[in-house]
């Protein structure tokens, strides 16, 4: 029973038909090609925040291309090819339409289709894990010290344990209390991250005692 007002022309509302997963794990090389493209990667993050419309993402997108270094802003066009690139690659899809009332057209709202994405790949297929490597090998080389064989050592070592953690984490993703895991994964961005790098870190320490035997051996 309504109470016999008419909607006022003009006015939107949003219909959302799609609820993004809280973890997924990106296993395909040119899925992590492009969230290492900042062109592309800017629009994911964007995404973070709420489901847009097309010209939603491209009014901030000009925002966040005003103070990037690299990227600049970009074209509807453009952000449409960007969008159907990323949901090719599973990592956006339309998660709704805006309908403005008076009015029989909407515009499509796209949407993350996951609150993380985690790459199911061994480090070295990605510039990211490459450079991660790298930096973790250096911090472990100032506080340990350690030769040439040590770093060789070592490099082998982590990768054999970001491919645990990875799986540690898909384990976590397909557990069955997604309440659960929405409490714990929920939050500001950043500290869910840190909480789930935690989780499948200690998951190493108590699942895979050779892997800790291996590292120690290193040095």
């Amino acid at each position: 029973m309504t109470n016999g007002k008419t909607p006022e022309v003009g006015k939107t509302q949003d219909v959302l038909h799609f609820t993004p997963t809280l973890v997924k794990i990106i296993d395909s090389p040119q899925a992590i090609r492009l969230l290492e493209d900042p062109n592309y990667y800017i629009i994911i993050e964007i995404l973070r925040k709420r489901p847009m419309t097309i010209r939603e993402i491209e009014y901030a997108y000009k925002l966040r291309a005003a103070d990037h270094e690299i990227v600049g802003s970009k074209s509807y066009n453009t952000i449409y090819r960007y969008l159907k690139a990323l949901e090719k690659e599973g990592l956006v899809t339309p998660g709704g339409k805006r309908v403005e009332f008076g009015k029989t057209a909407s515009e499509t709202l796209f949407s993350r289709t996951a609150k993380l994405f985690h790459y199911g790949l061994p480090p070295e297929m990605s510039k990211e894990g490459i450079d991660l490597i790298n930096r973790v090998l250096g911090g472990l080389m100032i506080l340990h010290g350690g030769s040439k064989e040590t770093e060789s050592c070592l490099r082998e070592v982590t990768n054999e344990i970001s491919i645990a953690m990875s799986d540690e984490i898909t384990k976590l993703a397909e557990a069955d209390d997604k309440g659960k895991l929405d409490e714990i994964l929920s939050g500001e961005w950043g500290n869910m991250i840190k909480t789930l790098d935690y989780i499948a870190f200690l998951g190493i320490i108590l699942n895979h005692p050779e892997l800790v035997k291996k590292l120690q051996d290193c040095f």
